[in-house]
């Protein structure tokens, strides 16, 4: 910043050269917006402009609330992963703390995650805020470059943490004595967390692609997408156990449950005997039942009624 004259026009300058030569398209510029509206509306307004390769970025862009809104992930992704991932693990301990074995992973997992998520939190207001009165300016950006290293070092950790995850109650689970059925809906519930190490493994390879000096406004969206998919994945299979006893147990007691099922197996049973009606029009032959079963039997009331003819 010092390099540049004063009263310099920011808006005409780019924030890295082109490596091929060319000039910066600052008009329609090649973006990645629709990945970051995918990401999530928080993460849109604060990076969405930026989305862009930096040779294609103005200085102008780079404004005091830009860099404090970078200061602000950094400061809390650390804590927002740690807690989407202490939640299945607190899950876990609920569910399956009577395992000795699982019970001291479940911990460890939670010990070592917080070291490593939540010392980014420090780092953050060390390198990437300023001090002594200094301003928010690309300065502050610069410093903040400094904490790529710790990108490399959270995708490590999220990925063991996550590949541990997924499998930590999967013995458990075959161990259990439930029917066959059961238990292979278990399996398919835990083993959803497969798309967070997905996730996971993908932000990884762009932390590592940052910090090899790879270009950091257009590899970051990826980060931030991968992050955000990573935490909702996690946050819902430790749901899933509450969401399916709030069906069981709440919602299929309501009123409107009851009168919306009602309402839908009477639009099934008139579906299947306006079929009926439409194959014996073109003299197909009925469907034959067996004795004891129940028949339909048309009534001038509007709607079908069920009698035993056994």
């Amino acid at each position: 910043m010092a390099t540049i004259p004063p009263g310099t026009d920011l808006s005409h300058i780019p924030l890295a050269p082109n490596p091929d030569g060319t000039p910066p398209n600052f008009a329609s510029p090649e973006n990645q917006a629709a990945l970051v509206l995918a990401a999530g509306m928080p993460f849109a307004t604060i990076i969405r402009k930026t989305a862009r390769h930096i040779y294609d970025i103005p200085l102008s862009f780079i404004d005091e609330s830009y860099v404090q809104r970078q200061f602000a992930i950094n400061f809390i992704v650390g804590p927002t992963l740690w807690s989407s991932k202490a939640a299945i693990l607190a899950l876990y301990l609920r569910l399956f703390g009577r395992k000795v074995w699982l019970r001291y992973t479940a911990y460890a997992i939670l010990v070592l995650t917080f070291l490593s998520y939540w010392a980014n939190s420090p780092l953050a207001g060390a390198f990437c805020a300023p001090h002594h009165g200094d301003a928010w300016d690309l300065r502050v950006l610069q410093k903040c470059e400094r904490l790529s290293v710790m990108g490399p070092i959270h995708g490590v950790v999220g990925l063991a943490a996550d590949l541990l995850i997924l499998v930590l109650p999967l013995p458990v689970i075959y161990s259990l004595h439930l029917p066959r059925p059961k238990k292979i809906g278990l399996f398919m519930v835990f083993l959803t967390g497969a798309f967070a190490v997905v996730a996971s493994s993908v932000s990884m390879y762009y932390r590592v692609k940052i910090y090899t000096g790879a270009d950091p406004f257009w590899d970051g969206p990826n980060i931030l997408a991968t992050v955000v998919l990573e935490g909702y994945i996690t946050i819902l299979v430790s749901c899933a156990p509450a969401i399916s006893a709030f069906w069981v147990n709440t919602l299929t007691r309501t009123a409107f449950y009851c009168s919306l099922r009602s309402v839908l197996k009477l639009s099934w049973s008139s579906l299947r005997m306006a079929s009926e009606d439409t194959s014996l029009a073109k003299g197909a032959e009925p469907v034959p039942q067996s004795e004891g079963l129940q028949k339909h039997q048309r009534i001038d009331h509007g709607y079908h009624e069920l009698r035993d003819v056994a």
